[in-house]
């Protein structure tokens, strides 16, 4: 199914159209909920003092009807942006951002692999038996081989 107004398919548009309004309702999220997350109080491990940080959290863990309006509030309202704005600007502000947010991700694997590793190794200086060592050699030889049939495929 095309559109009439210069030939682009209607499927691909809808798509754009909502990754754009996904990126705009994820972007309000986070920043509705960064003040919960950077408050001191949390910090130190006590409870919610300061009313931005409730708010903060209740928004962040709830208030689903209201965020499911949003998106579709935000796609009704991105159709009414031109075709061009999606097929040049859009594209390559997300392009950049997907790298950003890939390398985001990397980083958060090698973190907990790392994490994971001295746990083990840490059970294995505690134990000193023979299942801890065995699901330890375990581990390292899955993974091994899990990565290096990901590389050769």
């Amino acid at each position: 199914m095309e559109d009439q107004e210069d030939g682009t398919i209607l499927g691909v548009r809808v798509v754009l159209r909502m990754c754009f309004s996904l990126a705009i309702f994820h972007t309000i999220v986070f920043l509705f909920s960064l003040p919960g997350f950077l408050s001191k109080d949390r910090q130190r491990g006590r409870e919610w003092s300061c009313h931005i940080g409730n708010w903060s959290e209740m928004f962040h863990d709830g208030f689903w009807t209201l965020k499911i309006l949003m998106i579709l509030g935000l796609f009704l309202m991105s159709n009414s942006i031109s075709n061009d704005y999606y097929n040049t600007t859009y594209l390559a502000v997300s392009r950049f951002f997907s790298v950003v947010f890939l390398n985001g991700q990397g980083l958060l694997v090698i973190i907990i692999a790392y994490k994971i590793n001295d746990f083990m190794v840490s059970a294995l200086e505690l134990d000193q038996g023979i299942c801890t060592s065995v699901i330890l050699v375990l581990m390292t030889f899955s993974l091994i081989g899990f990565n290096g049939y990901i590389i050769v495929s």
